[in-house]
């Protein structure tokens, strides 16, 4: 699973207004890969547009997402 595979991609985060550059874009799009990887059922377009605004509202969301919490 990867950008790839994600139901949305750059143009839709472009096309709502979450993202303009490009290498935002991508760190976007990377930290959603990380999330559905880990739950593939959340690729779907609502989930992950949430998703996205929710990182860009907080980038420290991208690190967050990558930690592997021990229980």
């Amino acid at each position: 699973m990867g950008v790839d595979d994600l139901v949305i991609d750059e143009g839709d985060l472009r096309e709502l207004g979450i993202s303009a550059s490009e290498s935002e874009c991508e760190r976007i799009l990377y930290s959603l890969a990380d999330i559905v990887i880990v739950k593939p059922e959340k690729n779907k377009r609502e989930i992950l547009l949430k998703e996205a605004e929710r990182i860009k509202k907080n980038p420290l969301m991208i690190l967050i997402n990558k930690v592997n919490w021990i229980k």
